[in-house]
């Protein structure tokens, strides 16, 4: 398929999905949005980290969420990446839209906390940053490559108090049955079609784009789904979330556990932002939970890339 053509059906899937606004989300994916990051505050103040960016000559903004900023400048001889603050990892590169599913897990200090998809680490070190080190922490992933970086990552970052485990996060409950029912919280930033960073101003932007990839992600995604909330305690709080548009691998895989477990609610998010919209509780002239109107889709603008996050409590 030419990219025109892949490009003529990711336009006619985001009319689809976002009737009244959907030129405001393609036209999102057609400027290069700047750097965002957030300030490791394991290692240092937010005000020492900006301090050191300025003596780099990067101009840089608050996000209006808790550790994100915006770079609104950088000098012509070095990358955000080059920085001192980056290479003192007193700073993290990441969307601002990656920061949310933790925001909305709101771990706390005493609280026991499983990430489950969790390379290539920048939730996991969120977590740790948000409860100062003393929340206890498990940090799962499945590839091999992808986990040494992770471990590598997060002692770079200065998180202690997590333990790692290198497998596949639906065996969890059948080779660790000692996990289950054991987390307060747990997060499941789900693989996904990644279609809310898609670039369309790149020729290889829509290259790993299919309209079928959702319907096949949604089988791992439900396997995921259904292992982390055996892990989940009674009265706990998971957070499911995906940086995608489809409905297939959002909302349906939700409404799936709905009906699988009688035993779960959704539950209201409130995040100190306005570029959201509710969930769906229809698509392709089938009804969803009703209650699939609390879970949020981030909509992408200059700033910001696509994001879709539910809040589910166990009862």
């Amino acid at each position: 398929m030419h990219t025109s053509d892949k490009e003529n059906n990711f336009i006619e899937k985001i009319k689809k999905i976002y009737p009244s606004n959907w030129d405001n989300i393609i036209n999102s994916h057609k400027v290069n949005k700047p750097k965002t990051f957030r300030v490791n505050t394991l290692l240092t103040s937010e005000n020492d980290a900006i301090n050191l960016l300025s003596e780099d000559n990067f101009l840089v903004k608050k996000s209006k969420i808790p550790f994100g900023y915006i770079c609104t400048e950088a000098p012509k001889d070095i990358t955000l990446a080059q920085s001192a603050a980056f290479e003192k990892n007193l700073i993290y590169i990441q969307e601002l839209a990656s920061m949310l599913p933790v925001l909305v897990l709101n771990p706390e200090q005493h609280d026991s906390v499983m990430d489950l998809c969790a390379a290539p680490g920048s939730k996991t070190g969120l977590i740790a940053a948000i409860t100062t080190n003393e929340a206890k922490i498990v940090a799962v992933e499945k590839g091999r490559n992808r986990f040494f970086k992770m471990r590598e990552l997060l002692d770079n970052q200065g998180v202690k108090n997590v333990r790692t485990i290198l497998m596949d996060a639906n065996l969890i409950g059948k080779k660790m049955p000692d996990l289950l029912e054991s987390f307060d919280k747990v997060l499941v930033d789900a693989p996904c079609s990644n279609e809310g960073s898609l670039n369309l101003t790149s020729e290889t932007g829509l290259k790993f784009w299919s309209e079928k990839e959702p319907r096949k992600l949604s089988k791992l995604q439900k396997g995921l789904l259904n292992s982390a909330l055996k892990l989940l305690k009674k009265g706990g709080t998971l957070v499911y979330s995906t940086c995608t548009y489809s409905v297939e691998e959002n909302e349906q895989v939700v409404d799936w556990a709905l009906r699988k477990w009688p035993g779960i609610k959704l539950e209201d998010i409130d995040l100190p932002i306005d570029n959201v919209d509710k969930g769906r509780t229809e698509w392709n002239e089938r009804n969803f939970d009703k209650s699939l109107d609390k879970t949020i889709r981030v909509l992408p603008n200059e700033n910001w890339n696509g994001f879709f996050i539910a809040k589910i409590k166990k009862l």
